[in-house]
């Protein structure tokens, strides 16, 4: 059986009486991504834990054969909020945000931050819209199931991850460790037959989407209001990754008002 690198989390001290935020990455990223969002949820007295999905950040890392899906990440983060004491607000971009919406039902998640979340629907139309865009890598993306040929390609993180408003340094930077990961398949085939109902009861959402993201756009954010009973924030001049764009303070400081008017 091929062996993986355990999941883990990193945590950061805060106010014990406040929720621990944790953090949770999406696909070919790690913890690196929020290493600066979180600074200023722990300069206004929060606990932070960033995870790290299983296979990610330190070697051996998942390959697009690992026998790893959903099912297997879903444990990790479950795994993790089980070692956090107390309530926690559940902060997960893209793949994470996916990951906290099938948590909310715990009694220990107090509501959760969805950021730049794509349902499986949105998912499938951005696939039709790659052969068109990309037909080469998409093509070898299909005959291989290997999703590093767009992954790895700077043309498809310039479009799908980054806004045009990114500096070349920083795209440089995240470009060179989305290269050090590889994802499952199984991971992208589990994805797309997910389904997911409206939370009864709701919990506390925030969905926070980027003016450019071309995937998770204003009607991914009303699909997903309905779902959760949540509220719509939208940043400007933000692509997908918005904790990595020039305007993540913007995101950070919605974040945390939507945090102040639960009280927590």
């Amino acid at each position: 059986m091929e062996q993986v690198s355990p999941r883990r989390h990193r945590n950061f001290a805060g106010d014990p009486k406040k929720p621990t935020l944790v953090f949770i990455h999406g696909v070919y990223h790690d913890s690196w991504a929020f290493e600066s969002f979180k600074e200023p949820f722990l300069s206004n007295g929060y606990s932070c834990s960033l995870v790290d999905l299983r296979g990610h950040s330190v070697e051996p890392r998942t390959s697009s054969k690992s026998r790893i899906g959903y099912r297997e990440y879903l444990e990790d983060v479950s795994g993790t909020l089980d070692e956090i004491e107390g309530g926690k607000v559940l902060i997960g971009h893209s793949l994470g945000g996916l990951l906290a919406l099938s948590l909310s039902n715990r009694s220990d998640v107090l509501g959760h931050a969805l950021i730049s979340t794509p349902l499986p629907s949105a998912v499938r139309k951005k696939q039709l819209g790659l052969v068109a865009e990309f037909p080469m890598k998409s093509m070898q993306f299909l005959a291989t199931g290997n999703a590093a040929a767009l992954y790895h390609d700077t043309r498809f993180t310039d479009r799908y991850f980054f806004s045009g408003y990114t500096s070349q340094a920083r795209k440089s930077e995240a470009f060179a460790r989305i290269c050090n990961q590889h994802e499952p398949t199984q991971l992208f085939r589990e994805i797309m037959r997910l389904e997911f109902k409206r939370l009864e009861p709701p919990v506390p959402s925030l969905i926070v989407l980027g003016s450019e993201d071309p995937t998770v756009t204003a009607d991914v954010g009303c699909q997903l209001q309905e779902l959760t009973g949540g509220s719509i924030v939208t940043i400007p001049r933000a692509g997908h990754d918005i904790m990595l764009e020039e305007s993540s303070d913007i995101a950070s400081n919605k974040i945390l008002e939507w945090l102040r008017r639960q009280n927590w």
